[in-house]
């Protein structure tokens, strides 16, 4: 993701990294090294993550600065970030993204990409309670399908017994009418 933010950066701003003598080798470090820092936290387990952003935070909080909230942002918006961790990012990027400086064509790129990913998330989740709603109600459409079907086996069992009953009954009628019959001598 910081890989085509800084591609990105690099294409919106019309500037290529440069070379060390160039006066925007600052801000090619500064790239380069946020780009680092965003692939690296990609790397990191969830307890070393909450350690870093711990840390970030608390440094953040003595000096805030565009460089160390687009770092933070990094840190709540990695792979499978909860819903508020992206809120949260976006929330320091939109400060960055409305100050002056180096830093705010690329928080602007990191709010786009955050805030698409935090829609996806929400679409996301909605289609996850559907999808559980409708399994809800298919297992209850399969229960009640195994109950009509086992309501129609008794029925036909019963119908089956009164149809027998019914050919004894033709059957007893028969033989009376046999037996009542005047007989042809």
């Amino acid at each position: 993701m910081l890989a085509t933010a800084a591609a990105c950066l690099s294409a919106c701003s019309g500037t290529a990294l440069r070379s060390e003598g160039d006066s925007d080798t600052r801000t090619s470090r500064n790239l380069a090294d946020l780009v680092l820092f965003g692939t690296w936290v990609q790397t990191l387990d969830d307890a070393k993550l909450d350690e870093q952003y711990e840390r970030m935070l608390m440094q953040y909080r003595a000096s805030p600065s565009n460089d160390m909230a687009i770092k933070l942002s990094l840190v709540l918006s990695r792979p499978g970030a909860e819903a508020e961790a992206l809120a949260e990012a976006l929330a320091l990027l939109a400060e960055v993204q409305i100050s002056e400086g180096e830093d705010a064509e690329l928080g602007r790129i990191l709010h786009r990409f955050i805030s698409e990913r935090q829609l996806a998330a929400a679409g996301s989740d909605s289609l996850s309670a559907s999808l559980s709603e409708e399994r809800e109600r298919s297992t209850r459409l399969e229960a009640e399908l195994a109950a009509a079907r086992a309501t129609l086996q008794t029925a036909e069992r019963e119908r089956a017994a009164l149809v027998q009953q019914l050919d004894a009954l033709k059957a007893i009628e028969a033989r009376i009418r046999l037996d009542t019959a005047p007989k042809l001598q």
